[in-house]
């Protein structure tokens, strides 16, 4: 999730490997990042924020049985702001893409008479 891949699959596999390994609070950490009204997933995969809503569900029914306690983390909140950032930065650049690729399309569109 550091390194900018956010397309589900990543955030997928954490949760479910931070189950698997009994620390509840660290996945219930996960979900709510990918929950946060600043979080998306890239158009490009298959990440579902409703699939996390009822991740995080059935995490809450498996917290007393967690391996971790509710102070535990994967992300420090820097590194949460890191990678709101990172989804902020992505997405202007795509924003910056298809203003350019219009302004060729037009410019083409003059060019041959359209």
């Amino acid at each position: 999730m550091l390194n900018g891949h956010n397309t589900g699959y990543v955030q997928k596999k954490l949760a479910i490997g931070l189950e698997k390994q009994g620390k509840i609070y660290q996945a219930l950490q996960v979900c709510d990042i990918i929950l946060n009204d600043k979080f998306h997933f890239s158009k490009h995969g298959c990440g579902n924020k409703d699939e996390f809503i009822k991740r995080k569900e059935g995490l809450r029914k498996k917290a007393n049985k967690s391996s971790d306690n509710e102070k535990s983390e994967v992300f420090s909140d820097e590194e949460i702001s890191f990678i709101i950032k990172q989804i902020q930065m992505e997405d202007e650049r795509i924003k910056q893409e298809e203003i350019e690729h219009e302004r060729k399309m037009k410019q083409l569109r003059k060019n041959l008479g359209f």
